[in-house]
């Protein structure tokens, strides 16, 4: 279901933008690195499931998700320019998430019977984290890129 409704989702990105690459392209890519954020972590919330744990983790996510992406515009700063103060709130902020979600799964393995497959399915979370906070950079326009660019220098 996921896949056909991505399928779609580029089908429109691609009418609306199919005169202007760089546009749809990077709209294309926001579209894949959701939908790959989306399947890497399938295998931890089913892992979870049946326990509180998969709620707290799921709202969590879903939390950072819209705080990440209200931000795109310094995240595609930071990523422009690495050297900026708002690069280093980006890794700050995704190891933190990194550092708390891992703890938190790693606690729950331990206090309950978890299928070996569980450290896979946390290295499958965190990648998830990275390509979610990777992500809203593709909302930058190419000019506001430029102009960013142009600052940094």
């Amino acid at each position: 279901m996921l896949a056909v409704f991505l399928t779609i989702i580029n089908y429109f990105i691609w009418m609306r933008q199919k005169h202007d690459s760089k546009r749809y392209f990077s709209f294309h890519s926001l579209v894949m690195r959701a939908g790959l954020a989306f399947y890497v972590v399938t295998p931890l919330f089913r892992v979870i499931y049946p326990s509180i744990s998969f709620w707290i983790l799921l709202a969590g996510v879903l939390v950072y998700a819209l705080f990440i992406f209200s931000k795109y515009d310094a995240i595609g700063g930071a990523i422009i320019n690495p050297r900026k103060k708002g690069f280093k709130l980006v890794i700050f902020a995704f190891f933190s998430i990194l550092l708390l979600a891992g703890s938190s799964v790693w606690a729950f393995t331990l206090e309950s019977d978890a299928p070996p497959v569980n450290g896979l399915a946390v290295f499958f979370f965190l990648m998830r984290i990275f390509f979610l906070t990777l992500a809203p950079a593709m909302l930058l326009t190419p000019e506001r890129a430029e102009e960013l660019a142009q600052a940094a220098e």
